[in-house]
């Protein structure tokens, strides 16, 4: 009986030390825990951001990490992701945890894409959570970011100058020549979370457009230029100095 007992106990204590301690839910609550979601898009060139929330089911805190697996990716593909902060392309690991207290939701994780090519194309990446004390005690989901081009949208394309000048503190300026193709363009700046912070219709078809930016804060962010709504023709680096 006490063997018995006994190995009752321990196959208890090995379900426990096996079994997953955290659920990743999507922004809506859905459970994707394992599972492969489809994010699909006609957007080239052009930032797609991903939410997920991260559940701790276990009786403590836990100290949580992300890693990254690349396991099909378009050779033009930029992948990023942001735990605590954002990382460059080339993290694989957060370099930092998070600690998440007993029944607690984080949701702080999300990722970028962007699909650096005017073709279709797929990737496909892997998000592990893991806690840092105990590397097996894990879960993850699995991303395929599908992107579909037409043709008349692939030959739509704009010669488009580097902003200047840059650093700046009051406007920067961009050059730009539409071809026939484009039936619309806008300027849209995001800050350092991806988050639009400014959005500027282009009316013309060739021209300078000066882009006021004394209303932002001083940092780092980005400016897409974008056609027909959804196709980023370049994403580069603006810096905002201290007015």
């Amino acid at each position: 009986m006490k063997k018995i007992v006994l190995s009752i106990i321990v196959a208890l204590v090995a379900n426990q030390v096996n079994a997953q301690s955290f659920m990743i839910k999507d922004e809506f609550g859905a459970n994707i825990t394992s599972q492969t979601v489809d994010v699909n898009s006609t957007e080239t060139f052009n930032q797609i951001i991903y939410h997920a929330k991260v559940q701790n089911n276990s009786v403590s805190t836990k100290n949580v990490k992300v890693r990254r697996y690349k396991l099909n990716v378009s050779i033009f593909a930029i992948n990023d992701f942001c735990w605590t902060s954002c990382y460059d392309p080339n993290t694989d690991v957060s370099p930092f945890g998070i600690a998440i207290p007993s029944a607690a939701t984080d949701t702080s994780f999300l990722t970028h894409y962007t699909h650096g090519e005017s073709e279709s194309g797929i990737s496909t990446y892997k998000f592990v959570f893991f806690d840092v004390s105990n590397p097996a005690d894990s879960s993850f989901f699995i991303i395929n970011f599908n992107i579909t081009v037409g043709i008349n949208e692939a030959k739509a394309n704009a010669v488009l100058s580097n902003a200047y000048p840059n650093p700046s503190s009051v406007f920067y300026s961009l050059k730009y020549d539409l071809n026939e193709y484009v039936q619309t363009a806008k300027v849209v700046m995001y800050d350092m979370l991806g988050k639009a912070v400014k959005e500027i219709p282009v009316n013309d078809r060739q021209g300078v457009l000066k882009i006021n930016i004394e209303d932002l804060n001083a940092g780092v962010y980005f400016y897409s230029f974008i056609i027909n709504n959804n196709k980023a023709i370049s994403t580069k680096k603006i810096v905002v100095n201290s007015k």
